[in-house]
This record gives structure tokens, C-alpha cells and sequence, in this order.
């Protein structure tokens, strides 16, 4: 599992990269989910800019969950 504190909008979130795959958002002050963002086949590391964009890595492959919206 891997865990990425962000603060993405107005609310403190967390981004969570199971084991299974998924990576999903959570809002941390009401400790809800708030869906899934995305697949990895095997999720290795994850980060976050400073526009609230949250990028993760998959074997070769880097995937970004754009914050517009959010």
C-alpha cells in the first residue's frame, strides 16, 4: 500500500494505492472515500505538485489524476 497526503482543492485529502491496483481518494477530515482515481498494475510510488495533481508510477509507465474540479 501507498499513502500520498495532499492538499488538493479546499479539503485536506489522502491518495491511497492498494495493493489490488486502485488508487483512491479520500477526504481526511471526514475519513470518506471519495472514489477510485485510477489503476496500476503495480503501483510503486506516488507524488503530488503544487497545483494539486497527483502523479503515480506503474513499471515503466507514469500516470497523472489532474486536480481540475476537485
Amino acid at each position: 500500500m501507498l499513502l500520498l497526503a495532499a492538499n488538493v482543492g479546499h479539503a485536506d485529502t489522502a491518495f491511497v494505492a492498494w495493493r489490488s491496483g486502485v488508487i483512491e481518494k479520500f477526504d481526511l477530515a471526514t475519513r470518506v472515500s471519495l472514489g477510485e482515481v485510477g489503476r496500476a498494475l503495480t503501483p510503486s510510488a506516488m507524488a503530488a505538485d503544487s497545483a494539486g495533481n497527483v502523479y503515480w508510477g506503474s513499471g515503466t509507465a507514469i500516470y497523472k489524476y489532474e486536480a481540475i474540479g476537485t
